[in-house]
């Protein structure tokens, strides 16, 4: 259960919820936390702030970068230093750019826990992007416009391409997502489900259901995309290469390796194979 963010904050220190930084035991916690700094592997790493209200990147370069245990990037050191620099941020809610899956990944607000990390894959290029909001919009409603906006810009893409929208048209009995927005649904379907802190430290989660709806995809047919992205990856799938392709290249790849290996055991293996079954 998350912490009950309206008690008083010495009831919550009381009960450890929070922490006070003054008391003995927060500078000791200060200190242990500064020891393993010291045991990580630090780089350098191009950081570009994309304040998105102000509608504005800012790029630094050559900031240290504390590398953790679990291979990623600690997010609160290098926002501690871009801070110090004098760049005001203060409460902004923090997200970092996925470049895999093609989405911001909430963190929380600043200023942010030092457990909090971004995968080494995340950074391209050396760059790694990190945007700010400040302000209350719900944080539900913006991942579904960001959804929103990529659907609009594939629509825009297809009427100025006109000839190879007709194309696929003729040849779709349903429509086909790419992998790419496969890849993007299925993420934000889990995560609806397995929970988030909103941007007022509140919890949110809901049923596998529900979280259906809110992507507008049926559950039936989002079980499927993530029994093909888990079967793909099992068999070396290359998703990054095809991230524009259409599902159906992925539903062939899994259905070749599944006859495979059924062959190799002996038996007849199951038609993994299935269609979307909503536009």
């Amino acid at each position: 259960m998350p912490p009950r963010k309206n008690r008083p904050k010495d009831e919550q220190q009381e009960l450890g919820l929070v922490q006070d930084t003054n008391s003995k035991y927060g500078q000791y916690n200060q200190i242990d936390n500064n020891y393993e700094l010291q045991k990580y592997q630090t780089t350098n790493i191009d950081i570009v702030i994309f304040h998105q209200y102000k509608e504005s990147k800012t790029l630094f370069q050559h900031q240290k970068a504390y590398i953790n245990q679990n291979n990623e990037i600690v997010l609160s050191e290098i926002l501690k230093n871009i801070k110090a620099s004098g760049f005001e941020f203060t409460n902004a809610m923090i997200s970092y750019f996925d470049p895999i899956s093609d989405l911001y990944r909430y963190c929380g607000r600043d200023p942010l826990d030092h457990t909090v990390g971004v995968p080494i894959s995340c950074i391209n290029s050396n760059q790694l992007e990190i945007k700010l909001r400040c302000g209350q919009r719900n944080i539900v409603d913006m991942l579904i416009q960001e959804q929103k906006n990529k659907e609009e810009n594939d629509e825009t893409e297809a009427r100025l391409n006109p000839t190879s929208a007709n194309a696929n048209q003729k040849n779709n009995r349903v429509k086909e997502r790419k992998i790419g927005e496969v890849v993007e649904k299925v993420a934000l379907w889990r995560r609806f489900y397995t929970g988030f802190y909103d941007e007022n430290g509140k919890f949110i989660n809901m049923p596998l259901d529900n979280a259906a709806l809110k992507v507008g995809i049926s559950k039936k047919t989002l079980d499927d995309y993530l029994l093909q992205i888990r079967c793909g990856k099992k068999y070396g799938f290359n998703f990054n290469k095809n991230l524009s392709e259409r599902i159906g290249k992925l539903r062939s790849f899994v259905k070749s390796h599944k006859n495979k290996e059924s062959n190799n055991q002996g038996y007849g293996g199951n038609d993994s194979g299935g269609e979307d079954n909503d536009a």
